[in-house]
């Protein structure tokens, strides 16, 4: 059956590590056979604090699965 959905997430660095959080979960959603993913983003993340503990650009959006 054909059926779409929606995950509001983001990525993460812990400890400076990006860590692709939309292409990991994207990739998992194919593997158990969902047909499709893709990523929207919605906002740049962790940009407003000068006493951030990391460099690496963030940001948080919707994850669409579809299959």
């Amino acid at each position: 059956a054909d059926s779409t959905l929606c995950f509001v997430i983001g990525d993460a660095a812990p400890y400076g590590v990006y860590l692709p959080v939309e292409k990991w979960l994207g990739q998992l959603a194919l593997a158990v056979g969902f047909k499709s993913f893709s990523f929207e983003k919605l906002r740049d993340r962790n940009t407003k604090w000068k006493n951030r503990k990391h460099t690496v650009p963030l940001h948080e959006g919707r994850l669409w699965i579809e299959g």
